[in-house]
């Protein structure tokens, strides 16, 4: 019987340098998520107009990104919300009411629906007699941003993961 050795030279090192990737990994990949989380708003920003017209706020600086934690304190997903309080009509659509006056011009040609909508002094659809006048489709910015991320975000993630071993020569 023969007895065979061999020794491996920089198995510690590789040790030490899968421990401090392991020690600085949730804190590089929380910030990455963070960071992934604005790239998403900012794609869904160029996919909308930059204004409403005159009087509405704009929506595009109005997101909002929240770190969702668990029981240890790290990171696991970031809620990303736009704060602009007519968001929610402008993304799903919205039922559509008009002044009297205002549908009446409708009716004999004189105005669209697009021009229909009211400026000026608010009334209530309930108190004033405004007149349902239709459904305005909702846009789906971030729906259509979130397909796409679909593909994308993979893609980021791996650059990320393979940028982190590249740095801890790994």
């Amino acid at each position: 019987m023969s007895d065979y050795e061999f020794t491996v030279d920089g198995l510690d090192d590789l040790i030490s340098d899968f421990n401090k990737i392991v020690k600085e990994y949730p804190d590089e990949a929380e910030k990455e998520l963070y960071r992934q989380g604005g790239k998403w708003s900012e794609d869904v920003n160029e996919k909308m107009p930059t204004s409403y017209g005159k009087g509405k706020e704009p929506t595009l600086k109005k997101w909002k990104r929240t770190r969702v934690r668990d029981f240890s304190g790290h990171t696991l997903e970031i809620d990303v919300s736009n704060k602009a309080p007519h968001w929610h009509l402008i993304e799903n659509g919205h039922e559509l009411y008009i002044t009297p006056e205002r549908y009446a011009a409708m009716q004999e040609g004189k105005l669209t629906l697009k021009g229909a909508r009211h400026k000026g002094k608010r009334r209530t659809k309930d108190s004033k007699g405004m007149i349902h006048a239709g459904f305005v489709p909702g846009k789906h910015y971030a729906e259509k941003t979130r397909k796409e991320w679909q593909s994308i975000f993979p893609e980021e993630i791996q650059k990320f993961i393979d940028k982190m071993l590249k740095d801890h020569n790994l």
